[in-house]
Order: C-alpha cells, then sequence, then structure tokens
C-alpha cells in the first residue's frame, strides 16, 4: 500500500505498512487524517484541533490462529457483500478480480474482513474517520487470523479528504456512511478520484430530506461517475457506479 498514498502520507505509511527486519508488515492502525480540523460525525462538521487523538492501545498487529468465520444466519452485512462482490465482478475471463478495494467507512471492519477472506483481491484497505471502531474491529479480524497476511490494512481516514493517490483503487465499498458526511457531492467526487478507469463503487446510505435518491444520481454523474444507478428498495439506498473506462 506504500505507493498509493499520496506524498504527505509516505512517512505514516512506511512505519505501519513497511516490512520489518522479521518479514512482516507490523499492521500499525495509520493515521493519515490531515493536521488541525477533526470531523464530527455527530453534527456534521469540523471542528479545529490543535493535536491528534491516539488510539486508546497503539500496538502492531497481533498473530493469531486462524479461527472459522463467524457469519451470522440472516446477517444484513452478508447480504450487502455478495450484491458488492457480484457487482466488483470479476470481468469475463478472469479467475479473480483482483486489484485494490477500498472499505471506506469501515466501522469494525465486517466487510473488510470478509472481503480479504474471499482471497479475490491484491489488498484491502479499511478506512474509518474515527479510533474507536477501528481497534474494535481490528480485534476482531486478528481473532479471526486474518491482518497484512492476508491483504487487509487499516487506517484513520476522512472520505472527504482521502489520503490516497488518484486512480489508485479498482473498487470501492462505502457502506452507510455517505448520509454522515458534510458534503456529500465532494465525498463522491474524491472517491471518484481514487477510482482507476473502469472501477466501480458500491455504496449503501440511508435516504433523507438532504440525500434523496435523484440528488444522489446527480451528484454521481457530476464527480465523473457513469452508469450511476441508485434504488431504494426498502429502507435503505443501494448506490452502484463505474469510473469510464480510457
Amino acid at each position: 500500500g506504500l505507493e498509493l498514498v499520496k506524498e504527505e502520507f509516505r512517512e505514516e505509511a512506511e512505519r505501519c505498512w513497511s516490512v520489518g527486519e522479521d518479514g512482516l508488515v507490523p499492521g500499525w492502525l495509520a493515521d493519515m487524517t490531515p493536521a488541525g480540523r477533526e470531523y464530527n460525525t455527530m453534527v456534521l462538521m469540523y471542528e479545529d484541533a490543535s493535536s491528534k487523538p491516539r488510539p486508546m492501545d497503539d500496538r502492531p498487529w497481533k498473530r493469531l490462529p486462524a479461527a472459522v468465520a463467524q457469519v451470522i444466519p440472516g446477517d444484513k452485512r452478508e447480504e450487502d457483500l455478495a450484491l458488492a462482490t457480484t457487482f466488483f465482478g470479476p470481468s469475463e475471463g478472469q479467475p479473480r478480480p483482483g486489484g485494490v478495494v477500498l472499505d471506506l467507512g469501515c466501522g469494525w471492519g465486517y466487510i473488510a474482513k470478509r472481503l480479504a477472506q474471499t482471497g479475490n483481491y491484491d489488498l484491502v484497505l479499511a478506512s474509518d474517520v474515527a479510533w474507536s471502531p477501528l481497534e474494535i474491529g481490528r480485534a476482531d479480524i486478528e481473532n479471526e487470523g486474518v491482518g497484512p497476511e492476508q491483504g487487509l490494512l487499516m487506517l484513520r481516514a476522512d472520505v472527504q479528504e482521502l489520503p490516497f493517490k488518484s486512480e489508485t483503487a479498482e473498487y470501492v465499498y462505502w457502506g452507510m456512511c455517505l448520509h454522515k458526511v458534510a458534503d456529500p457531492a465532494a465525498a463522491l467526487r474524491e472517491v471518484s478520484r481514487v477510482l482507476r478507469p473502469g472501477g466501480k463503487l458500491y455504496a449503501t446510505l440511508i435516504p433523507g430530506m438532504r440525500l434523496k435518491q435523484e440528488a444522489v444520481e446527480v451528484w454521481a454523474k457530476e464527480a465523473g461517475l457513469v452508469e450511476v444507478s441508485a434504488v431504494i428498495p426498502s429502507t435503505f439506498m443501494y448506490l452502484r457506479a463505474s469510473k469510464p473506462a480510457r
């Protein structure tokens, strides 16, 4: 993942993700948020901050014995996972999709963990703007024997100001977070920026006064995405879109 991040975050990427003398990636939770402000998800606003918060348990990744994947029958996340991976592919004639997946607003990292467990992708980068869900998710993921060796890395990042270079990911999974950002249109532009040509976005969100179906589709198209589809089959909205292929 070192080559995927902007130069300003290169040092942090090397600290957290470079292979050590023991031959292992340390797997620290990387902090790749801009300095000087923090995003408050409760009020959907940025607040000035003189210093950055740190995780409660700041440590490298634990390598634990692999356990049986904990899949709960009827888990809504499994339905979303199946819909996303079907949309992602692979392309005709490919045995596996490969490439880089960004799980934005990953929360406890369930989807990122399951994506890594499929073995279908080269790298899964799971990000959230808050430390707490990342730490909770890391412990759960470690307990199932998943980590950097399975192509999973975790970081603190803001979807409205992503730390990745342009055109770095083949796929973006964005679960239940678009309604939590201050500027949905700007966030969609960031997602579009980091997608490679032909890349795909799968997002779920809660529609409302601020996020009507038509508005979401317009913002996605204005961000440069094509084949945009926003549907509301029940309580949630499902957004699928692609970056134009060159």
